[in-house]
């Protein structure tokens, strides 16, 4: 599966500006059709960014109510006006529009290994750990 980095989103960013600006006069099919499909990847795979460490300092300094039922959808709802969510310890939403790697550096993926509370089939961070999504997909 696909997994982006916080440098995959930055550059689809980047892409999905310039493609979108220049669609009207797209000379090569090959590298539009290229773009298309780098977005089509990151929304199926529901805006994941990828694992991050936190700190006391925080992350994203916005913190929503822990949750016993703790789901992507939720804390997106929760998070609405900003880039970024990030689940953390199976039950806390964070919200932000900054994500600085160079003090919050991405981790493996295997150290995001808390299942959210609400949703059993997703990886809701870790101890110290954010599992990162975008807040609009």
């Amino acid at each position: 599966m696909f997994r982006p980095t916080s440098l995959h989103v930055y550059l689809l960013v980047i892409l999905v500006c310039y493609h979108a600006a220049n669609a009207a006069r797209c000379t090569s099919r090959t590298t539009c059709r290229y773009v298309d499909e780098q977005i089509e990847k990151l929304k199926g795979n529901l805006g994941y960014v990828g694992c991050f460490v936190d700190d006391r300092n925080r992350l994203f300094d916005t913190k929503k109510p822990n949750s016993n039922t703790m789901t992507l959808k939720r804390c997106r709802e929760q998070c609405r006006g900003f880039i970024y969510v990030g689940l953390q310890a199976s039950r806390e939403c964070f919200c932000g529009n900054e994500l600085n790697v160079k003090r919050y550096s991405p981790q493996q993926e295997s150290e995001c290994n808390r299942v959210c509370s609400g949703e059993s089939t997703r990886k809701c961070g870790g101890t110290w750990r954010m599992s990162i999504y975008t807040v609009n997909v």
